[in-house]
């Protein structure tokens, strides 16, 4: 099961949040108050404490590359996300 991150919400500005990180199932709703002093909580969104990667080989890896460079020399030019005015609309977005 993964761990949240959650803090206290402070009831007056003089209070500091107190943090603390709580195991629990991801279908599990958030918690709304501490499990000791029930203080009113909320979950903190972070950075994460790693990274989900997928395993591939050495072949697998090279041959995704290969194809995502293909695909890149082939996409057509985007084009301008407006009607630029006669001549350009000279903010370097290159409709001129």
């Amino acid at each position: 099961m993964p761990l949240y991150e959650y803090e206290t919400i402070p009831e007056t500005g003089d209070d500091v949040p107190v943090r603390f990180v709580w195991q629990q199932a991801m279908s599990d709703p958030p918690l709304t108050a501490h499990p000791v002093t029930r203080e009113s909580v909320r979950r903190v969104i972070s950075g994460g404490r790693g990274a989900l990667t997928l395993q591939r080989s050495g072949a697998a890896v090279a041959a995704a590359l290969a194809a995502e460079s293909s695909a890149a020399a082939e996409a057509q030019p985007l084009t301008p996300p407006h009607a630029p005015p006669v001549g350009g609309c000279g903010s370097g977005c290159g409709c001129a």
